[in-house]
């Protein structure tokens, strides 16, 4: 999953064109994934590093918010991705012209 809105990406690891994470470094680092539910259906986002599943937001309810969020130890060149585990149906802020979901990861210690 891509997020295209990108506030600050630091050491450049993010790569807007695959959503991915690639550590530039070794170290401990910390994940989270907001998600907010459109009206009715589900939407499930996952934190995945190195292809395995880390953790799971789930929100399932009328603009239901759900996150999840994990330390993850990465040696350099390691991956972390989000990925929609389910049908999503995020929702849409047409206020402020924007989706309602957001990563944000930072390098925590070396």
């Amino acid at each position: 999953m891509r997020f295209d809105n990108i506030l600050a990406n630091l050491g450049g690891g993010y790569n807007m064109n695959s959503g991915s994470f690639t550590a530039p470094v070794k170290g401990l680092y910390f994940f989270m994934v907001y998600c907010m539910n459109s009206n009715g259906g589900a939407s499930i986002l996952a934190i995945y590093a190195n292809n395995n599943r880390i953790c799971t937001a789930h929100a399932n309810g009328d603009y239901e918010v759900a996150t999840c969020s994990a330390f993850i130890p990465l040696e350099v060149g390691e991956v972390v991705n989000v990925r929609a585990a389910y049908s999503v149906k995020l929702h849409w802020n047409n206020e402020n012209n924007k989706n309602e979901h957001a990563l944000v990861g930072f390098l925590y210690s070396t």
